[in-house]
């Protein structure tokens, strides 16, 4: 599992200085923006911010009503006047007065964890960075650190930690040396000894190789695929966005799929003779249709919990498998479904035959060879099944068959059911 700890200076009022050889601007953050960030406001860029997740974000050092530009100012001015007492320059008015720390674990990690789970590993993690910091510069100090649970559906858990970095200059006076102190071999220090820590705490954390560290190999395919290496969070998670919206599209095909399935199966079921004798079998489908209308709802939970959709259409197949083992093999061949591969049962159970035998005793008055099988009147293309009642005049025992083969395997079914198997039935029943 690796972590990535990206850092950034950040200043009360950041340079606008132009670099004459790059033209770029410094890259300083103001202090407001990255506090405005990290704060329970949460006003950054990242669209993955969930604001209705913000109440799980955990503040372990100071609180989201802080006011840190203020802190930061009255630091200053402290140190300003100690330095005028003994002759020496104020800070600069755009010094780099903190930095801003992030602790972030890959996704691929974090996914598997539960909330609580995250914010153990995550208390752990600012736990050690606290030690590096203050083994680095027993100076500088945490204003404010939080756990954010809120971008990616909380599966881009990680700490936001803003530091001032006071210190002691070579004349024992108060100052801000980011400069000096800031630099390639903190990085080196903090990426060599913090996964140190973390696995003495039970985590397999990676160590953090620096590019010095690196073969020749591996520093060549960097600089031939440097859009796979140093990516920040943000581009990281648009990249990342667009892997599971392909994702939610698959799966919208493969529910949309499901959908018209289960759709049929109710139609077919709420088709059948004596509809009053399936209530049980009803409230099932109603409760299968009812799941279907919220599909929009799933789609978009996905976003966040792409597994969610995966365990809902499971509870689907779970819910008419169910439904099947119930009714068992006989009575679901009964009107067309081959189940012979999911259902245990080769009958009914009692209840539900006992509702099946009532809704027949009607039906047994009439030798089902007399059956017969025509086209369907009323649904062109279509087929049903009729018989004479006693009055010597047919009867429609069901209707909207998709063809003949179908219709013709049921009066074989029946004949089956309720003339070479009724004792056997029967004896179930009791």
């Amino acid at each position: 599992m690796r972590v990535g700890i990206p850092m950034m200076k950040c200043s009360l009022n950041p340079s606008q200085q132009v670099n004459k050889q790059t033209g770029k601007r410094s890259k300083t953050c103001g202090v407001k923006s990255a506090w405005e960030e990290m704060n329970d406001e949460r006003l950054g860029r990242d669209p993955t911010i969930d604001k209705k997740m913000t109440h799980m974000n955990v503040w372990m050092e100071g609180s989201s009503d802080m006011d840190v530009e203020e802190i930061i100012k009255q630091e200053i001015e402290r140190i300003n006047l100690e330095r005028k007492a003994h002759g020496k320059r104020a800070l600069r008015s755009d010094t780099v007065s903190c930095i801003a720390i992030v602790e972030k674990p890959n996704m691929s990690y974090m996914e598997n964890l539960n909330y609580e789970e995250r914010k153990q590993f995550l208390y752990t993690s600012h736990e050690e960075i606290s030690k590096l910091i203050s083994e680095w510069n027993p100076n500088w100090k945490i204003i404010a650190s939080v756990q954010h649970h809120d971008e990616f559906g909380g599966l881009s858990a990680h700490n936001h930690t803003l530091v001032m970095v006071s210190t002691i200059d070579k004349d024992g006076l108060p100052s801000m040396k980011a400069k000096s102190e800031f630099n390639l071999k903190f990085f080196t220090f903090i990426n060599k000894n913090y996964s140190v820590h973390m696995q003495s705490r039970g985590y397999e954390v990676e160590h953090v190789r620096t590019f010095d560290q690196l073969s020749d190999e591996e520093k060549l395919e960097r600089k031939l695929h440097p859009e796979d290496h140093g990516v920040d969070a943000y581009i990281y998670k648009q990249k990342k966005q667009k892997e599971l919206e392909q994702s939610i599209k698959d799966l919208e095909i493969k529910q949309a799929s499901l959908s018209d399935e289960l759709e049929k199966t109710v139609i077919e079921i709420t088709q059948a003779p004596d509809l009053k004798s399936y209530t049980t079998i009803l409230n099932e489908n109603e409760s299968l249709k009812s799941e279907l209308a919220l599909k929009d709802r799933i789609i978009e939970k996905l976003k966040t919990e792409i597994e969610s959709l995966k365990l809902k259409m499971e509870s689907w197949k779970n819910t008419f498998t169910e439904i099947s083992h119930k009714a068992g093999a006989k009575l679901m061949s009964l009107f067309g479904y081959d189940v012979h591969e999911s259902v245990r049962n080769d009958y009914p159970q009692a209840d539900i035959l006992e509702k099946f035998n009532s809704m027949q005793k009607g039906m047994r008055e009439y030798d089902p060879s007399c059956f017969r099988v025509i086209p369907d009147k009323q649904n062109e293309g279509k087929f049903c099944i009729v018989y004479k009642n006693k009055s010597n005049q047919y009867e429609t025992l069901e209707n909207n068959i998709l063809n003949r083969r179908i219709a013709e395997n049921k009066i074989k079914e029946m004949k089956h059911h309720f003339k070479l198997h009724a004792q056997t039935i029967e004896h179930k029943i009791k």
